[in-house]
């Protein structure tokens, strides 16, 4: 057991922790025991503390209007006064009963402000202050949010109630001031939840979806500010997250208890309600992401790793949220998945099929976020768009295409051997194609990638350049020209010109 005794002073710093097995005593004030963002304290027994300890936690870089999933680590935290500088009406619960998939509702003013605190393993989706500066370009530096929860430890098992109305999905956060491990979440949750975990994280005005998708094989989030919260095996201190009702549920709440609880995650992951130690783990992942003109707006995590099957593998598959209309899944049993696991040892013959589908006809990109273990080394990654029977090294360069609307379950797959044989083909002219459609002139250069295009008039008059084009379809909007004639210069990857 651990006692404070008034006028001392004990601080977890960052990185590190604190194990007591029994009661924790503070008599010091919540002043006198005080755990930094990234520290641990970890309690192993059933024990009633008394005393206030201030826990704090530095969110990830946010702008105005942005949001974090919080849970408080402590009881007796206010909520209004943990962010006092965010609007009244920003602070959310997420009611599962309302909508199709459940809806977000406003705490206040249907809760009282000076008396409402943060519940037990309840998440709260939480707006930035409203002094924070807008974001503007990636050059505007964000900033972290200070969380400082005050309050006394919670310890011990709790179970929370979920609710399995409409689609399943309930906002829970981590009860502790420590971080708990997801494999031991999902093990002692088997029989009641999916095995993903979803993290709210889009800056606001952002297209694409606004969750990480977490499991024992990794995360994926199509916004680069993530890496900052990104959790190799574990839920750290203060994070709220979404879980979602297993079909067929035989457990009715979600089970916490110190045995999750543990400050050091390298590689745990979860494989038929047992945990593997770091030893027996062997991963190899690729990052895929899907951009539009502007932004990055979808991932997709692919990896082979021990444990895993070519099916679905509880905690180990992480399923799509399903809240944008435009995203690039992988394909396991007719189902979309944001993460999937594949079997060992790696086989370059396998397939890995992919579904892209977006409500918006445009110019999309497919490249690789990053990717590790085999693929480090001379392993080649194929991009196979079986619509135009092309097949693209994604490692020598970013796969670029025009999309019409609608969902495309059969369009791309992820190979590993050049199954065309195609290598740096002479340039073919009839392969690229330019038309113009309403004020916009399109050009596509089928297995080509475009460096650089040059429009000139009849004449020889410069009248429009792009370089650094770097993708096989790229539109030019509201070209300002006369109906004339135009000769259209494209310099491709290849080093050749047509």
């Amino acid at each position: 057991s651990l006692t404070i005794n008034s006028g001392n002073t004990i601080t977890i710093n960052s990185g590190t922790s604190l194990t007591v097995a029994n009661t924790i005593t503070n008599n010091a004030g919540a002043t006198g025991f005080i755990v930094e963002s990234n520290g641990n304290l970890i309690q192993t027994n059933e024990a009633v503390n008394t005393g206030l300890i201030t826990v704090r936690r530095n969110s990830a870089l946010m702008y105005r209007y942005d949001y974090t999933l919080w849970s408080s680590p402590v009881s007796g935290q206010n909520l209004k006064s943990f962010s006092a500088a965010t609007l009244n009406d920003r602070f959310y619960l997420y009611n599962s009963v309302l909508g199709t998939n459940g809806n977000y509702e406003s705490v206040f003013p249907a809760q009282n402000q000076a008396t409402y605190n943060f519940a037990k393993a309840k998440g709260y989706l939480v707006r930035s202050p409203d002094n924070y500066a807008n974001y503007i370009s990636a050059a505007t530096l964000g900033v972290s949010y200070p969380g400082v929860f005050v309050g006394i430890p919670y310890n011990g098992n709790y179970s929370f109630p979920l609710s399995n109305a409409n689609n399943g999905y309930n906002l829970v956060g981590n009860p502790y001031p420590s971080a708990i491990s997801i494999s031991g979440l999902f093990s002692s949750n088997s029989n009641a939840i999916d095995g993903t975990i979803w993290l709210w994280r889009k800056r606001n005005g952002v297209s694409g979806s606004g969750y990480a998708t977490t499991t024992g094989l990794g995360m994926a989030s199509a916004h680069p500010e993530v890496a900052s919260m990104a959790m190799t095996g574990g839920i750290l201190t203060g994070q709220g997250f979404f879980i979602k009702v297993k079909s067929g549920a035989t457990q009715t709440s979600l089970n916490f208890n110190n045995a999750m609880r543990s400050s050091g995650f390298g590689n745990t992951f979860f494989r038929s309600a047992e945990n593997i130690s770091d030893a027996e783990i062997e991963k190899h992942r690729i990052w895929l992401n899907l951009s539009n003109e502007t932004d990055v707006i979808g991932q997709a995590l692919i990896g082979y790793m021990t444990g895993a099957t070519q099916g679905i593998d509880y905690g180990i598959e992480g399923k799509y949220f399903g809240d944008s209309p435009i995203a690039l899944n992988s394909i396991v049993e007719n189902n979309e998945f944001a993460i999937q696991g594949r079997s060992l040892p790696f086989n370059s013959n396998d397939i890995v099929p992919l579904s892209f589908k977006t409500n918006i006809a445009g110019n999309y990109t497919i490249t690789f976020d990053h990717f590790d273990g085999l693929f480090e080394t001379d392993q080649v990654i194929y991009l196979k768009d079986n619509a135009l029977g092309l097949t693209h090294n994604l490692k020598a360069s970013n796969y670029s295409f025009n999309s019409e609307t609608g969902t495309y379950a059969d369009r791309f797959e992820i190979i590993y051997q050049n199954q065309l044989s195609i290598a740096n083909p002479q340039i073919n002219a009839n392969e690229i194609v330019v038309y113009k459609k309403s004020s916009d002139l399109i050009i596509t250069s089928g297995n080509y990638e475009m460096e650089n295009i040059t429009i000139y008039d009849i004449s020889g008059r410069l009248i429009y350049t792009k370089k650094n084009v770097n993708r096989s379809a790229y539109t030019i909007s509201n070209l300002n020209i006369a109906r004339q004639v135009l000769l259209v210069k494209i310099e491709t990857a290849e080093k050749g010109a047509v």
